[in-house]
This record gives structure tokens, C-alpha cells and sequence, in this order.
């Protein structure tokens, strides 16, 4: 989508699943991190009116009410920090807020400016706050590339207790490059902070996913954990891209989980694609196949094995959760790809059947018996 004329436009449907992945991670991320921190901060780069044409909630709003209307009741000090570069958005953003029951302990503020521009000062500080780290997650949102810079993203990611959940619009970049523009040049020297990148484009071209490989290498010199999901819709056409990159195993965990479990208008389809030589559907249907492969694969070479160990690959490494992991095994166990010792070695119990906690014992095997 290009970017609107209008103060408000209609709600897409890649848009409201994207809304929903944002709602649901938030609803995980706000009470583990007040669990344990007297602040966490909430900063969206590109937050727009925070309100659609229909009438729907925009990200600022959505990322508010899952905070005030969550079960936990969240009394640590909660900071928001909304930007955008037309006032007239940030204006109407101002009205939305000012419709909503804030609590005393929410420190709310939207803010006219650029991304790349405002960040600066939080950032400064939270770099400050070496002894005290500050949990912070930035949505990264923009309709274009143009005012997002690689330099600041490294700086956020190199924060002890930062995530980002970027929108790599690289069907957006493609349609607005002007290759003899220096200005756009320039823009996509931001991007990626790397002068290679031309040397990538002289040679291949926008091609997608040569220019999507070369991000997520650059977000993993960053960030132990990288994750992108692509949005398709019913035909297969990626929409774009959503990158979420982490240092924290549980915030990548509660991430897959989110996309897991969205898609409201159902005319979306989620893939991950974070490894090169495989595309995951995210459909529940697709799960025994493509993860008994990945075990296998990761395995088969080992003797037998904890089962704990074997969550901890399929949480980091992985783009499934813990249940297909427990579905995949039963699966291998019944068709016996894998071996399981009938006795728990932590707790020298007998195994209950198609289960597989902790100290159970696995081997994989190359063939059917």
C-alpha cells in the first residue's frame, strides 16, 4: 500500500492480521515484563491517525487497550511514545487517546516528527540505563523505507532488553526506487547501512529475496533470535514481510505463538521463511511433516537424547512450538522413527504413553522398522 493522501484510509485485511499478531504478542509481553521490571516502554515509529475509516482501531490504540484491558491488572509504569511525521495524523491520534481511560501509571504521549528524528533522545536514554535496562518493544511500521535506518535498529537490538517487529515492505521499495535519484540512493543506504547492498542490486537486482536474505543476515549480526513471516494472500502473492528480532528466547517464543494463532479475516496465509532452503506454512495441517524432517535432519546423528534439549531446538530454531513438537514425536513414535526408554531418568518414573517431558529419553532412526 502507498502511502495515503488522506488523514484516515481503510483498514486492509493484511493490515488487520498484522494487528492481530501485534495484540496477541502484547498481550504475552506486558505481564512477563511488569512481572519482573518497574517500567517497560511500547514505541511505535510510524503510528498513523490510531484510528481507520471504518471506524477500527489503529496500532497505537490497539497496543493501549492491550494494556488497560488486560486480566493482570498492570500497575508498573507503562510508557507509550507514538510518532508520525503529518500532524494532522498525530492531531487526530491525540483525539483517540483522549477517548480512552488512562491510568495514572501510563505515561502516553504522540508526538509529530520522523522516526529516524524522535527516536534519538529515548534512545540516548535508554542507553543510559546500563545498571537498569528497560524492557522496550518498537513497531517499525512504515508504508515505505524511507525514513528507517539500519544504524538506529543495530543501536536498539545492542539494548540488554529490546525487541523490534519491523515491516519489510520490499514490494513498496521496489515500486518507489529511482535509480538515479541520489536522494533514493541514499534511503537505501539507510536501510540496510551496508554499501554491499549496491553491489547485491547491481547484480541481481530487486530481487525479493536476495534483498529479504540480506536483512535478516544483517538482523542477525544483531539479535540471537530473527524470525520473518511472510503475508500471503489466497494466491500465493507475499504482501510483505515482518520481521521480529529478539535476544530474549521467550519474547521469540511468545512471537511464534502470536503468528501461529492469528488470522482473523482468513484471506491471509502466514509463512516462515527464515530458513533459505525451507518455506514453513504456518497451517496446523502441514506440522508432522515438515517438523519430523527438521528433527530428523537436526538428530539422527546422536545417541539417545533428553526431550528437553529437543524443546529447546524447536523454541529457538524453529518456527513451531512445543505442542508440535509433542504431536510430531507420538506421530514418529507410532510409525517408530524414534525410540523412547520407557523410564524418566530425572524422575526413574515409567513414561506415561505420547508423553514427553522432561527426561525422557529419545533416539531417531533413519528408517521404518
Amino acid at each position: 500500500m502507498s502511502q495515503p493522501k488522506s488523514v484516515t484510509w481503510k483498514l486492509d485485511p493484511h493490515t488487520k492480521a498484522k494487528h492481530e499478531i501485534l495484540q496477541r504478542y502484547l498481550g504475552a509481553w506486558y505481564p512477563i515484563l511488569c512481572n519482573t521490571n518497574e517500567r517497560v516502554i511500547f514505541i511505535d515509529g510510524f503510528s498513523g491517525p490510531g484510528i481507520y475509516s471504518g471506524g477500527e482501531p489503529g496500532s497505537p490504540i490497539i497496543a493501549l487497550r492491550a494494556a488497560i484491558e488486560h486480566l493482570a491488572n498492570l500497575q508498573n509504569e507503562l510508557i507509550f511514545r507514538f510518532y508520525d511525521d503529518i500532524l494532522e495524523r498525530v492531531k487526530c491520534l491525540e483525539e483517540e487517546i483522549s477517548k480512552l481511560e488512562i491510568p495514572p501509571n501510563y505515561n502516553v504521549v504522540a508526538e509529530h516528527g520522523k522516526f529516524s528524528d524522535k527516536i534519538l533522545k529515548p534512545l540516548e536514554y535508554l542507553e543510559s540505563q546500563v545498571n537498569k535496562p528497560i524492557p522496550t518493544f518498537v513497531f517499525i511500521d512504515p508504508f515505505g523505507f524511507k525514513d528507517v535506518r539500519f544504524d538506529i535498529i543495530r543501536r536498539l537490538l545492542n539494548l540488554q532488553k529490546c525487541e523490534v517487529l519491523i515491516n519489510f515492505n520490499i514490494s513498496g521499495m521496489r515500486r518507489n526506487i529511482d535509480h538515479d535519484d541520489p536522494k533514493t540512493k541514499e534511503h537505501v543506504h539507510n536501510y540496510f547501512d551496508d554499501n554491499d547492498i549496491f553491489e547485491v542490486i547491481d547484480k541481481y537486482g530487486y530481487k525479493e529475496n536476495i534483498l529479504r536474505t540480506f536483512y535478516q543476515k544483517k538482523l542477525e549480526d544483531e539479535a540471537q533470535f530473527v524470525r520473518y513471516f511472510g503475508m500471503e494472500n489466497r494466491t500465493g502473492i507475499t504482501v510483505y514481510y515482518l520481521f521480529f528480532a529478539s535476544n530474549n528466547s521467550l519474547g521469540h517464543k511468545k512471537m511464534k505463538e502470536a503468528m501461529w494463532r492469528s488470522d482473523p479475516t482468513g484471506e491471509y496465509r502466514f509463512s516462515d521463511r527464515t530458513d533459505e532452503n525451507q518455506t514453513i506454512m504456518l497451517i496446523e495441517e502441514t506440522v508432522t511433516s515438515n517438523l519430523s524432517t527438521i528433527l530428523l535432519n537436526e538428530f539422527k546423528s546422536f545417541g539417545y537424547i533428553d526431550s528437553e534439549e529437543i524443546t529447546k531446538y524447536v523454541d529457538d530454531k524453529t518456527p513451531f512450538l512445543e505442542k508440535h513438537k509433542n504431536i510430531t514425536l507420538r506421530e514418529m513414535e507410532n510409525e517408530v522413527r524414534i525410540v523412547v526408554l520407557p523410564e524418566n531418568q530425572l524422575t526413574g518414573k515409567k513414561r506415561r504413553k505420547n508423553s514427553y517431558p522432561s527426561g525422557t529419553m529419545i533416539k531417531f532412526i533413519n528408517n521404518i522398522l
